[in-house]
């Protein structure tokens, strides 16, 4: 398993998963592998989340644009009557 490898962050040599600080340079910022793949799916579902936003705003606007587009043709209508 070397792609899922804890490294220490001073000499980024590799280093256990139980381990506290290196064994090498004594450093205690060990990096975890995850890290990465965190931060990825965090701003996907941050991204998805004001998509969906935007996507449910423009929706509503569309909704409230059309109602009102059809009250004024009603007054329009019975104005003329």
């Amino acid at each position: 398993m070397l792609y899922r490898q804890y490294r220490c962050g001073c000499c980024n040599s590799v280093v256990a998963s139980y381990e506290k600080e290196c064994p090498r340079c004594g450093s205690h910022h060990i990096k975890s592998p995850y890290g990465f793949w965190i931060l990825c799916f965090l701003v996907c579902f941050s991204f998805i989340v004001i998509f969906k936003l935007i996507h449910f705003y423009k929706n509503e606007s569309y909704v409230e644009s059309t109602i009102s587009d059809e009250n004024i043709i009603k007054n329009i209508t019975q104005s003329k009557k």
